[in-house]
């Protein structure tokens, strides 16, 4: 308040100064109420009534008229642009807390071109939101000197472009006209029919101002209009005081409310990035709101190449800890990604990244691209999940001339053609029975080669992810009369059912189960559910599942280790090998049961295991998969239960015939099936 009515009283002090030098007698500039009605205010309300008349002034000459009328408002400006930079230079860069919706600043022209060729230290990016008091003031100077110099009738910009110009020419209507027009493109171009604004104030008032007192001859009282200005000082006169006026334009909205001052962190991510010739590859988080932010940032990266990354965050031009990092305000983090050992990646990447704020969790899948003539854009095989008539596909990009690629001889290419064409196309790989649940990543995940200017490559990708089998039992899972393992349904476990198959656990919360009268029951019936689970030693436990659907067990620590699994109606059978298990559907039977001499090299290999049902008799079939059946199954009903089977498998074949088994279980329509699948010449 004080450099704004300090400077408003100095510049009525020299307007009235030079009047009375020059014998003119004019009031104040600007009669503003006052709470206080002192006497020696100059603007107050009581000094209305000894304010001159407009048609009373009379003005010696247009020289003094315009110097006189010029002085108050050249005052505002200087002092208003040279509060407004001070303001500027001390606002602090950041302050602790807001608590409420901050009003932007938006400086003249002048100070935003002044600022644009000053060091960076001086940004005018943060401190307008909460620009120092004395920069208001200026603010409210520079727009008071610019609204007062223009054309207008009554306003010292209309007596000064009288003076220029001549009272005659002024009071033409064509140069009312020509002033109406300018000051509707000046309404149109701040937009004072979008919203009530100051602008439709003023632009309305300056309409009214021309109509009613433009083509009036008397105003101003010029005297002796004999001494006009020099037609050549006039131009240069006239050329300075429009290049002031444009330089000194003020905003649109010199106040602007903000309503993302509090705005969240932008994490725009894509899908696929490609490395750069340096082999790095940048992401950048934004925060736009007023309010630092702090940030835990964890990535997770997988690839069939033998690489690993440096991984660094970079904010202003100085590297920070990525594990817990101080976002600024308007501030843009960038993360980086290089090989440690200047390895140039030849294989495509998958990355998972966790940017966690407030305690809010947020995952972000994504690939990291080679920069090669041909590259995988998904680094992970894309399986059909059908073990039985397994399909695996990718997609593949070639940048350069069509080239033969080639296979592994146990999968056939599903297209039957051998050639990648230019551009991105569809590559799919038919595998047999069993294929993808092989220990040999030779056999459950092949690679791709082509060969380019006489040189050998090979296109990797990553493994299947095969969904486990787990028996929806219309009942429920009762977990506390069963005894078996309770995996995956373990205590802090958590779990989350979806409909579609997804690599990503949900990023929202996971409550925790709730007791009822001193059960655990949890429905999980619905398409999307989630809960961590509580510790069940004291408690029972129900769970009901959906008829069919995904599960994950989420692992927040690595989500590549999350286990994944196929919900079935069906049910309640346990499997009792090693241990006694519900999950044992579509997984190797040797990696359940105790099995003797599992060993390709071992000529007689065998395992046992039981089967139990707790509602109902099962039927269990057996299919055969394969050019050879080297199987031989002993099914035993137990006699003192109709609802248990022991079942003992032994295989027999030769050292050198090359044979594949792979043995699994699977439910559908009613039956149990055991798969069994052998083929020769594979290795």
């Amino acid at each position: 308040a004080i450099p704004l009515i300090g400077t408003l009283l100095v510049s009525n002090t020299v307007q009235l100064y030079l009047a009375k030098r020059n014998d003119v007698r004019i009031g104040s500039m600007i009669p503003i109420l006052f709470p206080i009605p002192l006497a020696f205010w100059p603007f107050g309300i009581i000094a209305i009534p000894s304010h001159p008349k407009r048609d009373s002034i009379c003005w010696p000459n247009s020289k003094k008229m315009i110097g006189i009328c010029l002085s108050g408002p050249a005052i505002m400006l200087f002092f208003g642009a040279l509060f407004l930079t001070i303001g500027i230079f001390i606002t602090p860069d950041a302050i602790n807390q807001i608590n409420s919706q901050p009003l932007k600043t938006n400086p003249p022209l002048i100070i935003e071109l002044l600022f644009s060729i000053i060091p960076d230290k001086y940004s005018v990016d943060l401190e307008l939101y909460w620009l120092h008091p004395i920069g208001l003031a200026g603010l409210a100077l520079t727009l008071i000197g610019w609204i007062n110099l223009l054309p207008l009738p009554t306003l010292a910009g209309g007596r000064i472009l009288a003076g220029l110009i001549g009272l005659d020419e002024m009071a033409k209507v064509g140069t009312q006209i020509s002033l109406m027009v300018l000051m509707l493109i000046l309404g149109i171009s701040y937009g004072f029919l979008e919203q009530n604004s100051l602008w439709t104030f003023i632009v309305i008032g300056g309409l009214m101002l021309l109509f009613m007192h433009g083509t009036d001859q008397k105003l101003p009282i010029i005297l002796d209009e004999t001494k006009s200005i020099d037609e050549g000082i006039s131009k240069n006169f006239t050329s300075i005081f429009i290049i002031l006026l444009l330089l000194l334009l003020p905003a649109k909205m010199p106040l602007e409310p903000i309503d993302d001052w509090e705005s969240d962190i932008i994490i725009s991510l894509d899908e696929l990035y490609y490395f750069d010739e340096n082999g790095e590859i940048k992401l950048t988080i934004e925060n736009p709101s007023l309010l630092s932010k702090e940030m835990i940032i964890k990535t997770w990266l997988e690839s069939p190449q033998e690489i690993l990354f440096e991984i660094n965050c970079m904010q202003d031009d100085i590297f920070e800890d990525c594990n817990l990092i101080n976002i600024k305000p308007h501030s843009t983090v960038e993360l980086s990604f290089k090989s440690k050992n200047n390895i140039t990646p030849n294989q495509s990447i998958e990355v998972i990244l966790l940017f966690e704020h407030l305690g809010l969790k947020q995952y972000h899948h994504t690939s990291f691209i080679p920069s090669s003539q041909i590259q995988s854009l998904i680094p992970r095989w894309d399986f059909n999940d059908d073990l039985i008539k397994p399909e695996i596909c990718t997609n593949l990009t070639n940048n350069g001339e069509e080239i033969e690629i080639s296979i592994p001889t146990h999968w056939k290419n599903k297209y039957h053609e051998n050639t990648l064409k230019q551009g991105e196309q569809r590559v799919c790989l038919i595998g047999e029975a069993g294929f993808t649940l092989s220990n040999d990543k030779n056999i459950s995940n092949p690679s791709i080669s082509y060969i380019f200017n006489e040189s050998n490559y090979t296109i990797n990708l990553l493994p299947v992810i095969n969904n486990k089998l787990l028996l929806s039992p219309p009942e429920g899972w009762n977990l506390t009369k069963i005894k078996s393992d309770k995996y995956p349904f373990e205590s802090n476990n958590e779990i989350e059912i979806s409909e579609n198959k997804k690599l990503l656990c949900s990023n929202n919360t996971a409550y925790p189960l709730m007791i009822n009268s001193e059960e655990y029951h949890w429905n999980a019936t619905s398409s999307n559910s989630r809960k961590l689970l509580p510790d069940i030693s004291n408690n029972s436990f129900l769970v009901e599942l959906p008829k069919n659907g995904y599960m994950k067990k989420c692992n927040r620590d690595n989500p590549f280790n999350s286990d994944f699994y196929l919900i079935k109606e069906g049910p309640r059978i346990l499997l009792n090998g090693t241990n006694t298990e519900m999950i044992w559907g579509n997984i190797p039977l040797w990696n359940l049961v105790n099995c003797t001499n599992c060993s390709s090299e071992i000529n007689q290999n065998s395992l046992g295991f039981s089967l139990y049902s707790f509602d109902e008799n099962i039927s269990i079939s057996t299919r055969f998969h394969g050019d050879i059946i080297p199987w031989e199954i002993n099914l035993h009903e137990n006699e003192n239960n109709s609802n248990e089977y022991e079942i003992f498998i032994s295989w027999n074949y030769e050292e050198n015939d090359n044979l594949f088994l792979m043995a699994w279980l699977d439910y559908n329509s009613n039956n149990l099936e055991m798969h069994l699948s052998a083929w020769s010449e594979v290795y």
